[in-house]
């Protein structure tokens, strides 16, 4: 099968997956808020901020490690088992380390009163951490398929078990047969509490779990130590990036509360959060791309390889990328504005400079794949630290003058940064013909486009719609018919 078909495939089914997942946790939002009050989903929002950050710490870039080292070593099974071993050792560890110390994280966290929420999320985080490997052996083995039926799975469980706790229970409790009220009393005295939300997250997960212990019995589990330090030391610097990533995405919020007065500062962070989230469908694109490239772009590692497909695979990102842009921005004022109540829509200024933070950052991975495969994976995190650095330095300059406006171009600065210095780093240590002025231009071209559409100035709404998809429809067959956009996808003779 054609390399290029195989990863637009999976892109489609990891998307699919991806956002779906996605979808599905916004509508849960709507019924925790109206469930909870604001104080409650607080702590909830808190606890899971919380859990991200750990999560990162407790999977160390082992999955990327993997990756490299499953495909070096012709999908050896001591890999799997090393990885599997050494995050199941120090899970184990990291959660008795917090059930020991829940009452102290209980109370940096302002949840003094409930410690047993700690314990739950290191529950939670650990049952997770422990599948990372075998979801990243299914992405591996281009299992795509099972992936995401078993994404959706854990997402369907948890919906459904908020759903039962916060509605059914009640009414049972209220209108079910006496045997029936008896057993929900066991878990409702008359208040619905968010201890149900982490309730159906740790079932979820733990089903989620089992689904993989009964495939983990193939395998007979042996501990490499030589091939352990190897991933390790390549691991390590990836944990690096991550934590900058994770930093990347979520300090902007929290600097717009401290440099901003008081009495306006959360509607500021409101309003960006909110518009933030717009350009969804880019932000969809990106995840689904990234769960199917990395295995890809490892299987396809040798120099030769990467000379022939890699161009091609930046070629389709940026097309699509382009494409996905010019349709938001055509879109937003009659669409995609509706995504938010109307008192946060003053913020859709930050949508293009989101967008293109988001296309930089999908072409900087990219690009990243030159220190992941020459193992100097210690670059990577030196260039997400970069990022860090002007994210904090642009924030703190410029919010007090522009308020998130500036948050919204530290975002962009970042990722245009990290862009440009791994394209150039990997130029020297892994080069590869990129087609960069060809792309440029096709990103130029989606501006331009939308740029002339807002001379357009008709009043009837369905007779403008119809005028956008044109403009959107002639500029996508425009790239499609270059020939370098085609995606090779009619080339059933490319040189793999």
């Amino acid at each position: 099968m054609n390399p290029l078909k195989q990863l637009a495939g999976q892109t489609a089914v990891y998307g699919v997956s991806s956002i779906l997942g996605r979808l599905v946790n916004y509508l849960l939002v709507p019924i925790h808020v109206y469930t909870f009050v604001a104080e409650q989903y607080g702590e909830v929002a808190n606890l899971y901020a919380f859990a991200a950050i750990l999560l990162v710490f407790l999977t160390y870039g082992m999955e990327t490690a993997f990756f490299r080292y499953f495909n070096t070593t012709g999908k050896s099974p001591k890999v799997f088992s090393t990885a599997l071993i050494s995050i199941f050792s120090t899970t184990l560890l990291f959660v008795w380390l917090i059930v020991l110390q829940r009452n102290t994280i209980a109370e940096l966290l302002n949840v003094a009163e409930n410690p047993r929420y700690i314990t739950w999320f290191a529950l939670i985080v650990g049952m997770d951490a422990l599948v990372a490997i075998p979801f990243a052996r299914l992405r591996a083995i281009n299992k795509a398929a099972r992936f995401a039926m078993i994404k959706l799975l854990n997402i369907l469980l948890n919906v459904s078990l908020n759903l039962f706790f916060i509605f059914a229970v009640p009414w049972i409790a209220l209108n079910g047969s006496p045997w029936m009220q008896q057993l929900v009393a066991h878990i409702y005295d008359g208040e619905v509490v968010i201890a149900y939300i982490f309730a159906a997250n740790i079932i979820a997960s733990m089903i989620q779990l089992m689904v993989f212990v009964p495939s983990l019995f193939r395998y007979k589990l042996q501990f490499d130590v030589a091939l352990w330090r190897k991933m390790i030391v390549y691991a390590l610097p990836l944990l690096l990036l991550s934590m900058a990533g994770t930093i990347n995405q979520t300090i902007d919020r929290l600097l717009l509360t401290w440099l901003l007065p008081a009495g306006v500062s959360m509607a500021q962070v409101g309003i960006y959060a909110a518009c933030f989230k717009i350009p969804i469908i880019m932000y969809f694109f990106l995840q689904a791309f990234r769960y199917a490239a990395e295995p890809f772009f490892f299987a396809h590692a040798t120099i030769d390889k990467a000379r022939n497909i890699f161009p091609v695979v930046m070629d389709a990102f940026v097309t699509l990328s382009a494409l996905i842009f010019l349709g938001t921005m055509l879109f937003l004022d009659d669409l995609f504005i509706y995504f938010v109540d109307e008192g946060y829509r003053e913020g859709k200024k930050i949508v293009p400079v989101v967008i293109f933070a988001f296309v930089f950052q999908g072409i900087g991975f990219n690009l990243s794949m030159w220190y992941k495969l020459t193992n100097k994976t210690i670059y990577g995190a030196w260039l997400a630290l970069a990022g860090t650095a002007v994210i904090v330095v642009v924030n703190v300059v410029g919010i007090p003058h522009f308020g998130y406006m500036a948050s919204a171009w530290a975002f962009f600065l970042a990722n245009l940064l990290i862009m440009t210095l791994s394209y150039w780093l990997g130029q020297r240590h892994f080069p590869v013909p990129y087609n960069v002025l060809t792309n440029l231009i096709r990103l130029a071209g989606a501006v331009g486009v939308y740029y002339a559409s807002t001379f357009i100035t008709v009043q009837n709404l369905w007779l403008r719609l119809t005028l956008y998809a044109l403009l959107f429809l002639a500029y996508a067959l425009l790239l499609i018919r270059k020939k370098h956009v085609r995606l090779y996808m009619e080339n059933r003779n490319d040189p793999v």
